[in-house]
């Protein structure tokens, strides 16, 4: 069977806008879902049924560092929107060789199940890369022409997943979430030195977050996720945090991608130009475009 990167074809937009590595390979077709039944394919690892102390505190430090002891701001960003430009490496459409394309990036989201992601490429390619997570509803596309997405659940599960990582736990709120689940403390790692703690939340797969032991800042942020019946390692890295509306928030991020080869690609760099917290969207904003 021929075979190609998740670049492309029906894993386009998920892979382009939130993170895939251009190493992976994938069957010619997105397998279709055969069930309505709602499921999720992670690996069922054995998670406390409450919190460690010890990684709430951690926590919590985190937490206080990031709204200057002003705690009341976390619930607030659970509508957010956030301008980045970077670059994402894609195939070059003449030679199909990985090439870094310089990208503007808008995300909107609204928690838990609201996210909507543009791309809009400076070379390369044209056209505007639109990716609609709205409850159960996907939609992909480029301009107004939707994509065919043969596997929705798949694609939802991958928004879901990789919203969380790189949009959402940057906001820290997740992590005081009614289920959420704090767990394996560990101070000092590394170097630079970082606390450790790991996180889960029911239908998302366990993710491994690293505080700076000086700031308290979220740094980094590494998960292991089964992406259309492939299993991918994963990394978003987070730097240089800058004050928004109260809140200190990184405005340097990147993804890397682990294929199976052991070899590190790193896939999507971004400098945040702006954090907003609305107050409100309106439900249009996570239409398809007309």
């Amino acid at each position: 069977m021929r075979h190609f990167s998740a670049w492309a074809a029906g894993a386009l937009a998920a892979a382009i806008i939130i993170g895939c590595g251009p190493g992976k390979q994938l069957p010619d077709e997105v397998p279709k879902s055969n069930t309505t039944e709602r499921t999720t394919t992670e690996p069922k690892e054995k998670v406390p049924t409450v919190s460690d102390p010890a990684a709430k505190e951690i926590v919590d430090r985190a937490i206080k560092a990031c709204t200057q002891n002003n705690p009341d701001l976390l619930a607030k960003g659970k509508l957010s929107k956030v301008t980045a430009n970077g670059t994402v490496k894609l195939p070059a459409e003449a030679s199909g060789q990985f090439v870094e394309v310089p990208t503007f990036r808008t995300v909107l989201a609204r928690w838990p199940d609201e996210l909507k992601f543009t791309l809009d490429y400076k070379a390369h390619r044209t056209g505007l890369m639109t990716m609609i997570l709205r409850g159960q509803f996907t939609w992909w596309g480029i301009d107004r022409t939707q994509n065919p997405n043969p596997n929705p659940q798949a694609i939802e599960d991958l928004m879901r997943t990789d919203g969380l990582a790189q949009h959402w736990l940057p906001l820290l709120f997740p992590l005081v979430e009614p289920k959420a689940v704090l767990f394996e403390p560990q101070k000092g790692v590394g170097t630079p030195p970082a606390d450790v703690v790991r996180f889960a939340l029911p239908e998302r797969p366990v993710y491994q977050l690293f505080f700076d032991a000086a700031t308290g800042h979220l740094t980094r942020v590494e998960y292991t996720h089964t992406e259309l019946q492939a299993r991918v390692q994963k990394l978003w890295t987070f730097s240089d945090h800058k004050p928004f509306a109260g809140r200190i928030l990184p405005t340097k991020l990147e993804y890397t991608y682990n294929p199976e080869r052991g070899k590190k690609d790193t896939v999507e760099q971004w400098t945040v130009e702006n954090w907003e917290f609305p107050e409100s969207f309106d439900d249009s904003v996570f239409q398809p475009p007309k």
